[in-house]
């Protein structure tokens, strides 16, 4: 190879080298981190609180008192095993003691999912555990108070694969299995976004709206609605009509920019469309 082709081709490959590491360190630097979140799978951990069937499976478990005499209280959320939600789970339970276990004292077997300063708890299989019915008594409330109204911007998530099951357990890439897990029953809750602040979605009457969020996972959306505090959580009170015209603007979008690549886009043949 001739000198001047070798210093020529020398120098591009070193050029090519310094660009391919520099570019290498740049995807590194705006990788988003995993989060901290954790399901101890496996790891069983009893739990012992009231449980609460409404407006969520809940079980709030007294912390004791602050500084002030005041009661502390912690909200843990129940689901239960798979995508599913605690109702089925609670309902095994209360055939097997033969009577209602929503606002008693129980003790719980199951495994601990957590972060962010949130805690869920799967129930573990009722089939194969005896749950307790506690001899203690408790002043547990599960009462929410109005915090007026708000707007917000964010996305429909699952909690139970947001904190700990799914790394990561949000966005575009987990909508598909966030979308199963809310069908089955889990509570779905917005997340606010770029911020640590949660909210249980509920409709008007206080009922599940599982089915009306569906169109809307891994979406960032802006949702209005009355705010409530229910100990450490707060619940988000939408209309379902607001929900439903923000999941037909979406599917139209989506639509929209998949004729836009040349995709088939499929309509919901029982509608017609």
């Amino acid at each position: 190879m001739p000198p001047i082709t070798r210093s020529f081709l020398t120098k591009v490959v070193v050029a090519m080298a310094f660009v391919v590491v520099l570019i290498c360190g740049l995807v590194v630097l705006n990788q988003r981190e995993f989060t901290t979140n954790n399901f101890e799978y496996g790891i069983s951990t009893q739990l012992e609180g009231v449980v609460y069937k409404t407006p969520v499976p809940h079980l709030v478990i007294n912390l004791g008192a602050d500084q002030h005499g005041g009661r502390l209280f912690k909200t843990v959320l129940l689901v239960g095993q798979g995508k599913a939600g605690a109702a089925r789970a609670i309902e095994h339970i209360e055939n097997r003691l033969g009577q209602s276990i929503d606002g008693r004292q129980i003790v719980l077997n199951g495994y601990l999912i957590y972060g962010d300063g949130k805690t869920l708890f799967q129930i573990m299989d009722s089939k194969n555990i005896n749950p307790v019915m506690s001899s203690n008594t408790m002043e547990a409330q599960s009462a929410m108070i109005d915090m007026g109204e708000s707007s917000m911007s964010g996305e429909v998530i699952d909690p139970k694969c947001y904190f700990g099951v799914m790394k990561p357990g949000e966005g575009k890439a987990h909508r598909s299995c966030a979308i199963r897990c809310i069908a089955g029953g889990i509570p779905p809750l917005f997340h606010v976004s770029n911020s640590s602040e949660y909210y249980i979605l509920m409709g008007q009457n206080f009922e599940p709206i599982n089915q009306h969020v569906l169109g809307l996972v891994g979406d960032q959306i802006k949702l209005s609605g009355k705010v409530m505090l229910m100990n450490d959580w707060k619940v988000l009170v939408v209309s379902k009509n607001e929900l439903a015209d923000l999941a037909k603007a979406k599917t139209i979008e989506r639509n929209l920019l998949a004729m836009g690549e040349g995709m088939t886009v499929c309509g919901d043949m029982n509608s017609g469309n």
